[in-house]
């Protein structure tokens, strides 16, 4: 019986730790999904320079096509 019950204390000292590791990686997934999301607004925010870069270079080019002619 103290057997069994000694590898009851055992077991329950597994799963709290493992339950202590699922929450701390809870918290990495978390961490992670808040870094991916902040990449993806700076990738939004990118794409909209660069296409507003593009239209500039577009009105620039169209100026100075007016200008040569």
């Amino acid at each position: 019986m103290k057997e069994f019950q000694s590898k009851e204390v055992e077991f329950i000292g597994q799963v709290e730790e493992l339950e202590s590791k699922e929450e701390e990686f809870k918290g990495r997934v978390k961490e992670l999904e808040s870094k991916t999301n902040q990449f993806e607004g700076r990738w939004k925010a990118l794409v909209l320079k660069e296409s507003k870069f593009k239209v500039k270079v577009k009105d620039l080019k169209l100026q100075e096509k007016q200008f040569e002619g």
